[in-house]
């Protein structure tokens, strides 16, 4: 006989994994979202990577003549561990608000919500506090990137749990 405390916990791990997958797959989309902006607008394709990975190896790095291997290495591992971090987060309270897991709608839209508000707390207060270098990239283009590319895409990923080994 299953427990209460079972089914719960078999619940919770299965709202983690689809978490840690749905951040993992909306991060790379974000990831490939801003490498085609950079590019486009003539930054170069791996400066957000550089950029990211300047947050742990410090702002020498994002230098023309400085090599970018060990930057761009150090930018995908943390932009993935930041993606499953947010990933597992939205996830968890996901699972204890039945009206998200009832309304995809909802779900997506809150995400997308909750996406805009990490953009504002981490471009501007974390941003301008430490890595003043993100300001060297358009702030509309990284709205878009964080809240859509980001956001929204981890919303319908959450959405469709069930694809993603969830219950």
């Amino acid at each position: 006989m299953v427990t209460a405390t079972a089914r719960a916990r078999a619940e919770a791990m299965s709202w983690l994994k689809v978490g840690v997958i749905s951040g993992i797959l909306a991060g790379i989309v974000y990831i490939i979202y801003e490498m085609v902006v950079a590019e486009i607008s003539g930054q170069g394709l791996l400066m957000p990577l550089r950029r990211i990975g300047a947050m742990v190896l410090g702002p020498d790095v994002l230098s023309p003549t400085a090599a970018a291997g060990t930057a761009v290495i150090v930018g995908i591992i943390l932009a993935l561990i930041l993606s499953i971090v947010y990933g597992v987060a939205v996830a968890l309270t996901v699972a204890g608000i039945s009206d998200f897991q009832e309304n995809p709608r909802l779900l997506i839209g809150a995400v997308t919500l909750w996406a805009f508000f990490l953009y504002i707390f981490n471009y501007f207060f974390w941003g301008r506090t430490f890595w003043p270098w993100f300001f060297q990239s358009n702030s509309f283009w990284q709205f878009l990137g964080i809240t859509v590319f980001f956001g929204t895409v981890l919303g319908l990923l959450l959405a469709e749990r069930k694809h993603l080994g969830g219950r």
